[in-house]
């Protein structure tokens, strides 16, 4: 018997299983793993390594560029960006229930 079968004909085995697993859930909220200095160094190199390729390629990311455009032209900044936030909330004012039921 598979283990599939054995745990859709055994109350019990279910049980157990859910039990192990809940309790596998709560301790991995209690204690996450922690990820060691040089891991860390290790994915803020890559990080940075995806944000200069972005913005090489055209596409900058941040706010070091929107910060200073509106600094230098805060009225044509304004209209240039208008129609995206215009755009933004179109599409959220439906909700998440209307783009939740298109699918």
């Amino acid at each position: 018997m598979s283990h599939h079968e054995a745990l859709s004909t055994n109350d019990e085995l279910r049980i157990a299983a859910f039990v192990q697993k809940g309790r596998a859930s709560v301790a991995d909220q209690i204690s996450p793993p922690r990820m060691g200095v040089e891991e860390v160094k290790g994915a803020r190199a890559v990080f940075d390594e995806a944000v200069t390729e972005l913005a090489t390629a055209g596409f900058p990311v941040g706010w070091n560029q929107t910060a200073t455009a509106w600094a230098q032209h805060p009225i044509s900044t304004l209209f240039e960006s208008s129609p995206g936030w215009l755009m933004a909330g179109a599409a959220a004012a439906p909700g998440a229930q209307f783009w939740g039921s298109i699918s």
